[in-house]
């Protein structure tokens, strides 16, 4: 028997229920554990006692009768394997396509040069992101699989924290699978989930996949779209719409980074979060003051300082 004080993944009792797995995160909300430079820890080691002695039965691979993976709390990637296994069982249920998985993965590798830990450039960029969503008239949250997987309950307090709709975008588009997306975040608690079937009736100029449809209730009259784990070409084509942009991407020398007004270099778990907070903590400041805070944020020079804030880490390696 598997069991943890710490930390449990439920199978769910239907294929779409995701809510039941529980991803913990540290007082700084990362997602795993990378022992920092130097001999140093990125992350706490906060866990009782006694539940270091527990551990945690992964059914990683239900097909073929392979056996459970059986996992310490306390080993060093214990939340990240959390993760992995959450995106599985998502795959499994129709709201993860297998290329999500690759594309996690490629950004598991860039938080790891983070320390898996949000850095000064991504708080910055995270209020810069409250204030124009604080000053926006028609701000809107785009979400595809990953996203909705990864985040999906952080998502959806976001949303009704800052009164903006949650619109599904796709890049392998089915109906089927803007359905099951769509249903598990009203699980979570979203009213009301746009761009699912035919009302995605709008197209954005200059888009040849399925991600260039919009429902005109939400991204289609947007003045600023949140594009957590997003195309670049998307986010190229909403700029040239004249929208502002806020990408949450591990890679700074991505085209999404490049292209957004702001760009948070951040895991989209420890970045939604923070984002709500940033809001709910300065809703009360006057609009001159969030304006020029939005006007005077300088993505590219913010871009920089992460790509520095990377090389530093690294040089503690050395």
């Amino acid at each position: 028997m598997c069991r943890t004080n710490v930390s449990t993944v439920v199978p769910p009792r239907h294929p779409t229920r995701l809510d039941g797995h529980q991803i913990q995160h540290d007082d700084a909300r990362r997602v795993g554990v990378l022992h920092g430079p130097k001999g140093s820890s990125s992350a706490r080691d906060n866990t009782s006692s006694k539940a270091r002695h527990d551990s945690i039965c992964f059914p990683y691979s239900e097909i073929g009768g392979a056996p459970a993976l059986i996992v310490s709390p306390h080993h060093p990637r214990f939340l990240s394997l959390a993760t992995r296994e959450r995106l599985e069982k998502a795959m499994r249920a129709g709201i993860v396509v297998p290329q999500g998985l690759i594309a996690h993965g490629r950004g598991e590798a860039f938080d790891y040069i983070l320390g898996e830990e949000t850095l000064p450039a991504a708080s910055a960029a995270t209020s810069a992101a409250a204030a124009l969503l604080l000053t926006a008239k028609h701000p809107v949250v785009s979400v595809n699989g990953n996203t909705a997987a990864l985040a999906g309950r952080e998502i959806v307090n976001l949303s009704l924290a800052i009164s903006a709709p949650i619109e599904v975008n796709l890049f392998h588009r089915t109906r089927r699978r803007e359905r099951l997306i769509a249903a598990y975040l009203k699980r979570l608690g979203s009213e009301e989930v746009l761009g699912i079937g035919e009302a995605a009736s709008n197209a954005i100029r200059g888009i040849a996949s399925q991600r260039r449809r919009t429902d005109p209730r939400g991204i289609g009259q947007a003045d600023v779209v949140l594009i957590p784990l997003e195309d670049g070409d998307r986010a190229e084509a909403l700029s040239r719409d004249g929208k502002k942009v806020i990408a949450i991407d591990l890679n700074p020398l991505s085209r999404t980074s490049r292209a957004a007004s702001v760009s948070i270099v951040d895991n989209v778990i420890r970045a939604i979060p923070a984002l709500t907070d940033a809001y709910n903590k300065m809703k009360k400041m006057p609009r001159d003051r969030l304006e020029r805070l939005a006007s005077e944020f300088d993505n590219q020079r913010n871009l920089a300082k992460a790509i520095q804030e990377m090389i530093q880490y690294l040089r503690g390696w050395a």
